[in-house]
């Protein structure tokens, strides 16, 4: 190898190693920010968040629970472009119902949306909720998508240590 080559190979490689790197953690505060439209400081904040986070994680040796949570979030999130949202959960679902204390005795209930059931005026709501609604689109809070991976990164992070460890804000 020549001295010119020798050179270029160094001076390649130095500029390599300059190169910011694209840490997954960095990935999905593009996801979101990309997403939300966050600005400059929402941005910043977000990815600090992620990395402080993913430096707790390895401290406590549980790199792998972090690294799945991240996958989950970056394979199974999703941008709801309407409400410029990211979403790691499924949508609600407006199948509950909860009586309306009106009886409708002639089988007919005097608001609309509502049922007749057993002599009892029902209104749906979101399921597990008491928020009423029309469409599932009205409910929110469906399961989470990652509620796996988040709860091994929560049980990794308790076992490590003997007390309770810092529970990250898995709730993106």
């Amino acid at each position: 190898m020549n001295a010119n080559t020798f050179t270029r190979a160094a001076l390649l490689g130095a500029m390599v190693a300059l190169l910011p790197s694209c840490s997954q953690e960095s990935k999905v505060c593009s996801l979101i920010c990309d997403c939300t439209h966050c600005n400059d400081y929402a941005n910043d904040v977000l990815c600090d968040e992620l990395s402080t986070e993913s430096d707790v994680a390895s401290a406590y040796g549980c790199d792998t629970e972090w690294g799945d949570w991240l996958t989950c979030i970056q394979d199974q999130g999703s941008c709801n472009d309407t409400t410029a949202t990211f979403e790691v959960t499924a949508p609600g679902s407006c199948t509950g119902t909860t009586s309306t204390g009106v009886a409708c005795p002639t089988g007919t209930c005097p608001t609309t949306g509502w049922t007749c059931v057993s002599g009892q005026c029902m209104m749906r709501t979101c399921q597990g909720s008491a928020q009423t609604c029309t469409m599932d689109s009205e409910c929110t809070g469906g399961v989470s998508y990652c509620d796996h991976e988040s709860q091994k990164l929560n049980d990794c992070l308790d076992h490590a240590s003997d007390r309770h460890a810092p529970y990250f804000k898995l709730d993106l």
